[in-house]
């Protein structure tokens, strides 16, 4: 899938309710341990997977974001695949309008891109991080490559 360095207008729904609307999208990797890796976050079995420098799985889900001086990063293999020429897959940082962080952290968006090179093309998201609340509906597309990273922090450079 093509991702621009500009947002795109999405329309989106949760795959779970009734809840629809639009937004934007923007594409981020900052390398830090994502929100939703804490426990107690949502209502959920398990958190988001978290990996070491070396993107090996942690067990420790109490530990430290690498931002935060710590050894918990975001797993590379958090990064989105394309079925098809219209639907892809892919991981998220999340603020949406009226809700909160523990009624979307792991959960799942239908985005349709209404604007752009991906335009009419769909994408399955999960919710893993969140994002400041900007007063609008925002999925940040997780896209692991360095120039696809748009947030470069101390953590990322440490795994260059």
């Amino acid at each position: 899938m093509v991702f621009s360095p500009y947002a795109l207008a999405i329309f989106f729904s949760l795959t779970s309710a009734a809840l629809t609307g639009s937004g934007k999208s923007t594409r981020n990797w900052n390398c830090c341990k994502p929100s939703c890796a804490w426990e107690g976050k949502a209502n959920v079995t398990s958190p988001v997977a978290v990996c070491n420098k070396d993107n090996a799985p942690l067990d420790d889900l109490s530990a430290t974001s690498a931002c935060d001086n710590g050894t918990a990063y975001g797993c590379a293999d958090q990064a989105p695949w394309q079925v098809d020429n219209a639907t892809a897959y892919g991981y998220s940082a999340v603020v949406v309008t009226g809700k909160t962080e523990s009624d979307w952290c792991c959960t799942c968006f239908e985005l349709t891109f209404t604007s752009g090179p991906a335009q009419g093309r769909k994408m399955t998201i999960q919710a893993v991080d969140t994002l400041p609340d900007t007063g609008i509906n925002q999925f940040s597309l997780l896209v692991h490559t360095a120039s696809g990273s748009i947030d470069v922090t101390r953590s990322s450079a440490d795994r260059e």
